[in-house]
């Protein structure tokens, strides 16, 4: 890599990080300036048809989600610096980045999600978390495909970080079923009382799937191997 091209990745990787640092801020102040007006304890948690059956103190209520968004991009960032093919991470390190952001986007719309109702805002939180989770899912499907092998990132078995081939042919199919599920997620708004279970079914059936389906390519790549 050119001198320049490493400058140009370095300020895109130290800008993704960035943003979601800014993210995690801005969270917090928001938090910070409702603090007054929010309940305490404040609802935390949601029952799958949207009935609020968790609480906690609202203090941890507006910092819990900042610092895990914090927390996230920590480990995203410490996952590209000791994997040891790191070197395969840097291939798609733009989509990479672009994934990170878009994890920390999705947090953050979740705590404004926890704060409008909170504050009174009167709306199922699964119309708005649902979709979210389904725009995370379908970037995982964006991503998966431009994987190279690795020890942290992407579908991860005995069989795909064996064999180059068998992870190419898995992330090709994992992010395709990624893609669906996401659709499926944002849609699933339709029957919002049924939502969850329309993304956790699916979602279970996939990951299972593409574990029997990487070793079966590994099978067919090398016998009884």
């Amino acid at each position: 890599m050119s001198d320049p091209l490493r400058r140009l990745t370095r300020m895109t990787n130290r800008a993704a990080y960035g943003a979601v640092w800014l993210l995690a801020l801005a969270a917090f102040l928001a938090g910070i300036y409702f603090f007054r007006d929010l309940p305490d304890p404040m609802v935390s948690h949601w029952n799958a048809v949207g009935t609020p059956d968790g609480y906690m103190g609202k203090l941890l209520g507006v910092s819990l989600m900042p610092a895990v968004i914090l927390l996230s991009s920590f480990v995203f960032l410490a996952i590209t610096r000791i994997d040891p093919l790191r070197r395969n991470i840097e291939s798609f390190r733009g989509t990479y980045n672009t994934f990170v952001v878009l994890v920390g986007i999705v947090l953050a719309v979740i705590q404004a999600a926890v704060l409008a109702v909170n504050l009174g805002a009167s709306f199922n939180i699964g119309v708005v978390i649902m979709p979210a989770v389904g725009a995370l899912l379908f970037a995982v499907g964006v991503l998966l495909p431009s994987t190279k092998r690795n020890f942290f990132i992407g579908i991860r078995t005995p069989w795909t970080v064996s064999d180059d081939v068998v992870w190419e042919r898995t992330h090709a199919l994992g992010g395709f079923i990624f893609k669906v599920l996401g659709v499926v997620a944002i849609f699933s708004i339709i029957a919002p009382s049924y939502a969850v279970y329309l993304f956790l079914a699916p979602l279970f059936v996939a990951v299972v799937g593409l574990i029997i389906y990487s070793y079966v390519v590994y099978r067919e790549l090398h016998g009884g191997a």
